[in-house]
């Protein structure tokens, strides 16, 4: 129970349109990712089959496409949510934020080594972005709209000069 309403918390932080707590359970990525979880279920008890089922009705009813195998944190939320595809080893960290249209992809069929993204926690992406390849988007990044990334986002610690705090800055995608 507490998740949940953590995750409500989180969604209407991050969407300001919506007017009540269960307006929230009408958005399509929110049901995306509660489909994935079922699917995820599935995939990590082997049963592939279940798991790409569940898979393809979300795919149908939310138009959001997540691989069974991808590990996604929590809370998540998808704005919008069309057209997101986000790969089987992709990994999410938690607090994310991922608008629509955002491709979470591999950059070779090689399956020795890990092809998809892992996103950290408190990320933003941006609609239509495109991260691709086994590559790390840093902690607290905000990746710009229409972005394409291939290399790692990283993280860089500068110090203010009129406040003596050490504060993250994230090199946005471009």
């Amino acid at each position: 129970m507490k998740k949940t309403r953590e995750f409500i918390d989180f969604v209407r932080e991050n969407d300001r349109s919506i007017h009540s707590k269960f307006e929230v359970f009408l958005m399509s990525g929110v049901w995306a990712i509660g489909w994935h979880r079922v699917a995820n279920f599935f995939y990590n008890m082997k049963c592939y089959v279940i798991a790409r089922f569940v898979n393809s009705l979300s795919r149908m009813l939310t138009g959001v496409d997540i691989h069974p195998g991808a590990k996604i944190g929590s809370p998540v939320f998808i704005d919008h949510a069309t057209g997101v595809v986000i790969g089987e080893q992709s990994i999410i960290g938690n607090r994310v934020v991922i608008y629509h249209g955002v491709t979470l992809g591999a950059k070779n069929q090689s399956s020795e080594v890990k092809r998809h993204p892992t996103i950290m926690d408190d990320v933003v992406i941006g609609c239509n972005s495109t991260i691709l390849g086994n590559i790390t988007i840093c902690k607290g990044a905000k990746v710009k709209a229409g972005s394409m990334v291939t290399k790692d986002v990283v993280c860089k610690k500068i110090k203010k000069q009129s406040n003596e705090k050490t504060v993250l800055k994230n090199s946005l995608a471009y």
